[in-house]
């Protein structure tokens, strides 16, 4: 079995699709799932969806704890704590799957 690493969700179950993040764009908290037929699985499972009707693109988010940040400053977020997608790169990523409608 591959070795996974585990990631800090703030409290946000693993696996399920939050809301919160957009109306038309759903997330989907899967930092142990690598593999995109996986991610394909669990998105048709969460919204009774057929194969064709999924394209999860992998993305990265990071959990933002408040607005003193510069790129917050310049793009205000309404609802803070919460997740923000990010540069892969960026020291605190961490990989989810989105799917659009």
């Amino acid at each position: 079995m591959a070795e996974t690493k585990a990631h800090d969700l703030h409290k946000m179950p693993v696996g399920e699709v939050t809301e919160g993040f957009d109306d038309e764009v759903c997330y989907l908290e899967r930092v142990t799932v690598k593999a995109r037929v996986e991610a394909v699985k669990l998105f048709m499972e969460a919204g009774h969806l057929a194969a064709d009707e999924v394209d999860p693109q992998a993305i990265h988010m990071r959990w933002v704890e408040d607005g003193n940040d510069p790129e917050i400053e310049a793009n205000p977020v309404p609802d803070i704590p919460c997740w923000l997608e990010c540069a892969a790169d960026h020291p605190d990523a961490v990989p989810f799957w989105k799917d659009a409608p």
